[in-house]
C-alpha cells in the first residue's frame, strides 16, 4: 500500500511538468510554423510576380515529320526570342492525350532517333525541355521522353513497350536508347533496356548496404549470384516489356510531377502559364541569308566577311543562316570564315546552315561551325573536294579546327576526318557510363582515362558521308528537302533577305549554277566564230560568237575560276591559230601550240587547280576535258552540217552564194591566170616541207605545190599528178633521192 502511494506520487510529480512541456513546445511548433506559411507566401508572392511563361507543344503521335518540325521550330522560336532576362526557357512537349488509343507504337526508329537526338544537342541546350505524358506512350515515341531533361506524368497514363513493333531487338537500336538514356538519366538503363527487350527481367533490388537499383538482364543475374540482394521486386516478368503507370513512375522518382492537366503542371514547373509557340513575339528579329554557290577563294570569301560586318553594323541582325553548295577550294579562306561564324553566338548571333547539294573538302568547315546544320537527303558532307589538303597543313591549323569543333559540340575528329582522308577515326564506348565518342588513335592515347574507352570500330570518313551518316554521327540536326523547310525548323517566318544586294552578282551566280549553261555558251561560241570564218569579215555571227565567249569568261570570273593565266592562255590560242591560218599555211608549231593553248584554258577555266591530285579533281578534269572536246566537235560538225544544210533551205539558201555550173567554169578560167599544166607528170625536189603545202624546184622553176597525202620533208623527190590551173598536187616518190 505505501509502494503504491509514493509510485502515484512520483508519476504526479514527473507528468505534470511533462504535460507542460509539451503544452509549451506545441505552442512554439505551431508558432513557427504558422511564421513559416507566412514567409513561404511572401516568397511564392514574390516568385509569382517575376514568373515566365512556359511554351506547350502538343506532339502528335505516331511522330512523324510535320510533328518533329514542329518541335524543332518551337524550340528555335523560343531561342530567338529568349533575352539575357528570360534566362533559359522552358519548352513543355506533350506526349499523347487522356484516353487517346493513339500510343506512338507506329513511330518509325529514324523518326524517333532523329528527334531525340535533336533535343540532347547543342542546338537545344539553352531551353529546358519537359516530357509531359498525359496518355499512353509506346514504340519508338518512348525515345524523344527519354531525351528530355525531365518528365512529367498524368495519373493515368503510361510510358514503355518501345520494342512493342520488333519481333528481335537490333543492337544498333539497343545502343541508340541506352545513349539516350545515359545522357538524360532520367530513367535507369535497366528499366529502359526492358522496355526494348522482352526477354529480360526487370526488378527493383534494396541492396544489403543500403540503395535501390533497377536492374535487368546480365546485371540482375551477377547482383543475385554475388549475394548482395536484400529485397526484390519484380517489375517485368521475363517475355513481356516493361510498361510503367504514372503514379508508379512518381514513386520511383522518375517523374519529378504527377499533375492531372496543363495548369496544374505550370503551377508544379513554376511557371506563369503555358502558352503556344505563336504566342512567342519574333518582331524584333532580324535573320540574313549568306549563300555560297561554288568553289571557294579569296575574293568570294573577302566579299561574304565584308557583306557580313556591314549587316552587322546597319541592323539588329540576331540569325545568320547560311546557304552552301560548295566543293570547297582554299582551306585558309574556309578556316577563316568558319572561324567567324563560329564566333557569332558569343555575339548574340545565332547560326544555321544548309546543304542541299555537297559541302566537300574544306567546304565543310564552314557548314560544321554553324550551330545547327541540316542537309538535303541526297546531299553530301566533306572528303575530297576541289583543294588538295595535305597532313602538314592540317597539322599547323590543327588548333583553330578543333576550336571551331569544339565551338559547336561537335567531335574534333570527326571535323578532321572529314579534311584528312589518312585520318583514322574510331567509335569508342566509355564503359562507365556507355557514352559514345569518336577519337583518332592519336586522340585517345593523349586522353588520361584512355583505359575508360573501348573501341568499337573505324568510322569511314575518307571518302565523305551522306546526310543519314552525318545525322547518325551527330554532325548535323536534322534532314530537310529544302530552304523553306529549314527556315520553318528554326522558326524563321520565312527565308531572310539575301546579304549580297548587289542584283548582278546574284544573277550571275545564279547562272553559274546551272552546269549546262557555260558548256552552251562555249559551243555557241565556238560553233558562231565557224561560220564567220566561212564567211570572212565582221558580221552577225562573228558578234554572237563574241558575245558568247565573253559571257562564259564572265560567268567563270565570277564563280572564281577564271584568272588570268586562263585569259591569256585563251587569248594567246586564238592569236596562235591565226597566225597559222594567215601567216603560215599549213599545220605547223602555232598550229598545235595554239590548239593546245585553247583547249587548256578552257578546261582550266572551268576548275580551281591545274593538276588533279584526289579522286574528285580527277573527275571533274574528264568531265571539263569531255565538255571541251564536245564543243569544239559540235562546232566541227554544225559548221560542215549548216554548209550542207543551208543552201537546202528555201529562206537561208540566199544567204549563201551558190554556184550554177557555168559560174563555176567561168570562175575557174578567170582563176586560172598561170597555166601550169607542163609540170603533168614531171618528177622535182621539195626545198620546204609540205604541209601539205610548200614549194618544190622542177628543173629551174620553184613552183608552190600541195602534198596529195601525208607530210612530206625537204629534199625529197615527188612527182605531179595532178594540174588543177594554178595549184600542182605532188606525191612523195619512194624509189628515187635525188630530182632530175
Amino acid at each position: 500500500m505505501m509502494f503504491q502511494q509514493s509510485a502515484q506520487r512520483i508519476i504526479r510529480w514527473v507528468a505534470v511538468p511533462t504535460k507542460a512541456w509539451c503544452d509549451a513546445f506545441l505552442r512554439l511548433r505551431r508558432v513557427a510554423i504558422s511564421l513559416l506559411l507566412v514567409a513561404f507566401f511572401l516568397v511564392a508572392n514574390v516568385f509569382s510576380q517575376d514568373a515566365q511563361p512556359g511554351v506547350v507543344v502538343n506532339v502528335g503521335l505516331p511522330i512523324d515529320d510535320a510533328a518533329q518540325r514542329q518541335v524543332e521550330s518551337a524550340i528555335n522560336t523560343l531561342r530567338l526570342a529568349a533575352t539575357p532576362q528570360t534566362g533559359r526557357q522552358t519548352i513543355v512537349l506533350q506526349f499523347g492525350n487522356p484516353g487517346d488509343p493513339a500510343s506512338g507504337a507506329d513511330t518509325a526508329f529514324e523518326r524517333g532517333l532523329q528527334l531525340a537526338r535533336f533535343l540532347t544537342s547543342e542546338s537545344a541546350t539553352d531551353v529546358k525541355t519537359v516530357a509531359y505524358v498525359a496518355g499512353d506512350v509506346q514504340g519508338h515515341a518512348v525515345l524523344p521522353v527519354l531525351a528530355c531533361d525531365q518528365i512529367v506524368v498524368a495519373p493515368g497514363a503510361r510510358l514503355g513497350a518501345a520494342g512493342i513493333d520488333q519481333a528481335a531487338v537490333d543492337p544498333v537500336v539497343q545502343l541508340a536508347y541506352e545513349s539516350i538514356a545515359e545522357r538524360r538519366r532520367t530513367i535507369p538503363i535497366g528499366a529502359v533496356r526492358a522496355m526494348l527487350n522482352a526477354d529480360l527481367e526487370l526488378a527493383r533490388i534494396s541492396q544489403v548496404d543500403g540503395g535501390d537499383l533497377f536492374l535487368s538482364g546480365a546485371e540482375l543475374t551477377a547482383l543475385r549470384d554475388q549475394g548482395k540482394v536484400w529485397k526484390e521486386e519484380q517489375l517485368a516478368p521475363q517475355g513481356e516489356l516493361a510498361n510503367f503507370v504514372g503514379s508508379q513512375m512518381r514513386t520511383y522518382r522518375w517523374a519529378t510531377h504527377e499533375v492531372r492537366d496543363l495548369d496544374e503542371l505550370a503551377t508544379a514547373l513554376g511557371l506563369s502559364q503555358l502558352i503556344e509557340p505563336q504566342s512567342l513575339s519574333t518582331e524584333k528579329s532580324h535573320a540574313v541569308l549568306a549563300e555560297i554557290n561554288g568553289p571557294i577563294n579569296r575574293r568570294r570569301m573577302r566579299r561574304v566577311h565584308n557583306n557580313l560586318a556591314d549587316a552587322i553594323a546597319r541592323h539588329d541582325l540576331n540569325y545568320v543562316l547560311l546557304h552552301l553548295n560548295s566543293p570547297g577550294g582554299d582551306l585558309n579562306e574556309s578556316l577563316q570564315l568558319g572561324a567567324t561564324i563560329a564566333s557569332f553566338p558569343r555575339q548574340g548571333i545565332r547560326t544555321a546552315a544548309f546543304v542541299d547539294t555537297q559541302a566537300i573538302g574544306d567546304a565543310a568547315l564552314v557548314v560544321l561551325a554553324a550551330q545547327q546544320v541540316y542537309m538535303s537527303p541526297d546531299a553530301f558532307l566533306g572528303g575530297p573536294g576541289a583543294a588538295s589538303i595535305d597532313a602538314a597543313a592540317l597539322d599547323d591549323l590543327g588548333e583553330a579546327i578543333d576550336q571551331i569543333a569544339r565551338s559547336t559540340g561537335r567531335s574534333p575528329a570527326l571535323l578532321r576526318g572529314l579534311l584528312d582522308r589518312d585520318l583514322n577515326v574510331f567509335e569508342y564506348r566509355d564503359a562507365r557510363s556507355g557514352r559514345v565518342a569518336y577519337f583518332s588513335t592519336a586522340e585517345h592515347a593523349a586522353r588520361d582515362d584512355a583505359p575508360r574507352w573501348t573501341r568499337q570500330g573505324e568510322v569511314s570518313l575518307a571518302d565523305g558521308i551522306a546526310a543519314e551518316q552525318a545525322l547518325q554521327l551527330g554532325l548535323i540536326s536534322g534532314i530537310e528537302s529544302d530552304l523553306s523547310n529549314v527556315c520553318q525548323t528554326v522558326g524563321l517566318d520565312e527565308i531572310p533577305q539575301r546579304l549580297d544586294e548587289r542584283r548582278i552578282v546574284n544573277f550571275v551566280e545564279n547562272l553559274g549554277r546551272q552546269v549546262w549553261l557555260p558548256r552552251v555558251l562555249l559551243f555557241v561560241g565556238f560553233f558562231m566564230l565557224s561560220v564567220e570564218m566561212g564567211a570572212p569579215g565582221i558580221g552577225f555571227p562573228g558578234f554572237l560568237a563574241l558575245v558568247s565567249l565573253m559571257l562564259f569568261f564572265w560567268i567563270q570570273a565570277a564563280g572564281g575560276t577564271a584568272e588570268w593565266l586562263e585569259i591569256f592562255l585563251f587569248v594567246g590560242g586564238v592569236v596562235c591559230l591565226a597566225a597559222e591560218v594567215l601567216l603560215f599555211p599549213g599545220f605547223g608549231v602555232f598550229g598545235v601550240g595554239g590548239l593546245v593553248m585553247l583547249v587548256a584554258s578552257l578546261i582550266l577555266v572551268s576548275q580551281t587547280f591545274v593538276v588533279p591530285n584526289n579522286a574528285y579533281q580527277y573527275n571533274q578534269l574528264t568531265g571539263n576535258l569531255i565538255g571541251v572536246l564536245a564543243a569544239i566537235g559540235g562546232m566541227l560538225g554544225g559548221g560542215l552540217a549548216l554548209r550542207w544544210m543551208l543552201p537546202q533551205l528555201p529562206f537561208f539558201r540566199h544567204l549563201m552564194m551558190v554556184e550554177d555550173e557555168e559560174e563555176k567554169q567561168i570562175r575557174a578560167e578567170n582563176e586560172a591566170i598561170v597555166h601550169w599544166d607542163h609540170l603533168q607528170g614531171q618528177r622535182g625536189i621539195t626545198t620546204t616541207p609540205l604541209v601539205p603545202s610548200g614549194k618544190a624546184r622542177f628543173g629551174e622553176e620553184w613552183i608552190a605545190v600541195v602534198s596529195d597525202g601525208p607530210m612530206i620533208d625537204a629534199q625529197r623527190p615527188v612527182i605531179v599528178k595532178q594540174v588543177y590551173g594554178n595549184r600542182v598536187v605532188v606525191e612523195e616518190l619512194f624509189d628515187e633521192g635525188a630530182g632530175p
